[in-house]
């Protein structure tokens, strides 16, 4: 429910940083096709990457999200928000809203 690429928060190079981290410790780093290497790792593989690129920000004293939407014209086919929201496929989705989503930052 969290987020999208036109969330402030969204347009950070911490996120490319990060997700660089998280590949290169699923050992994908070095494959042209990063996806399809991915898609291959095991749940377990995938679980302590993330731990692991956790602990790194927790480290550099980032408590933010570390991975989110981007524009790469790779995973989000497009280079800006106007054009994903024209080349995104028309689908019916669900919506909703919470009220202590964030509740890790509240006061």
């Amino acid at each position: 429910m969290s987020g999208t690429v036109a969330s402030a928060w969204a347009h950070s190079n911490v996120t490319i940083r990060f997700s660089r981290s998280f590949i290169a410790l699923l050992g994908c780093d070095e494959n042209l096709d990063v996806m399809t290497c991915m898609k291959k790792q095991s749940i377990q593989d995938i679980q302590y990457a993330a731990k692991t690129v956790s602990r790194l920000a927790e480290v550099e004293h980032y408590y933010s999200i570390l991975f989110h939407p981007w524009f790469d014209n790779d995973f989000i086919k497009a280079r800006t928000f106007d054009e994903a929201i024209q080349a995104a496929p028309k689908i019916k989705i669900l919506m909703g809203i919470n009220n202590q989503e964030a509740i890790p930052w509240g006061k």
